[in-house]
């Protein structure tokens, strides 16, 4: 338990072994989180002291990687924040729920990127309103990511590998792009799509590719081009003064 607060509570140029051990950084004051990862990645990493009451920012110093959980704490009748910065923030756990918030995650212009695997069933992504992330990524050929809320995404959303289940919620996407090389799904199997949860791409960018996208329902709030073959399950609405483009490849677009 790291209680200081400032910019250098923990420095490693050496070797750091979290072995099967929790780092928590519970300063009541404005907070450096190191940046670890590879051999010195953190195991379970918590952010703030539950409910004590303080309101305080935590700020990634660097890339960080978590093999177990990442915790972001309530401060009770405070707010504990943790702002990403422009980190890359791995999550290779594998205990079907590697990021828990119950307090803010801020994620500035950070990268979040899901790679564990959980034997037991799907790996959850964080969702809600204290999960706002920027960029987001899920990476793993043999996993399902799946979510039990609304994802916020400011910047945009890549799969790169594996399947990504919003499981009938919602998702917004500010930033234009959903890259999709692996799968893509409004729910697993898309025959349980219910029309209740709904993709929202605003920004201008590319939406779908090379892998699988069908979302349930699907609404075009900027300007977006096709980077693969779109099937929507449910309603595709495009906005007024909005646009959907098939793009140089005519990629074909299914609505069942």
């Amino acid at each position: 338990t790291l209680q200081g607060t400032g910019s250098s509570v923990m420095q490693v140029s050496g070797t750091f072994t979290a072995s099967t051990n929790t780092v928590a950084y519970e300063g009541n004051g404005a907070t450096t989180i190191a940046g670890l990862t590879s051999s010195n990645a953190y195991y379970n990493l918590t952010i703030g002291q539950a409910a004590d009451g303080n309101t305080v920012t935590y700020t990634s110093g660097g890339n960080t990687e978590v093999t177990r959980v990442l915790t972001i704490t309530s401060g009770g009748a405070g707010t504990h924040t943790f702002s990403a910065s422009s980190s890359t923030i791995t999550l290779s756990g594998t205990t079907g729920t590697p990021f828990v918030a119950t307090g803010t995650l801020d994620g500035s212009t950070s990268t979040f990127i899901y790679t564990g695997i959980y034997a037991s069933g799907n790996t959850t992504v964080a969702s809600g309103a204290t999960a706002a992330y920027f960029n987001l990524q899920v990476n793993n050929g043999s996993e399902i990511y799946d979510t039990a809320g609304t994802v916020t995404v400011n910047g945009d959303i890549t799969v790169t590998a594996g399947t990504f289940d919003l499981a009938n919620q919602s998702m917004n996407v500010a930033g234009g792009d959903v890259n999709v090389v692996g799968i893509f799904l409004g729910k697993n199997p898309v025959t349980s799509c219910n029309n209740t949860g709904t993709l929202t791409v605003s920004g201008t960018g590319n939406i779908g590719g090379a892998g699988t996208f069908s979302p349930c329902k699907l609404t075009i709030d900027g300007t977006s081009t096709l980077a693969g073959a779109l099937t929507v399950t449910g309603d595709l609405t495009i906005n007024t003064s909005k646009s959907l483009s098939t793009g140089a490849g005519s990629y074909a677009v299914a609505i069942n």
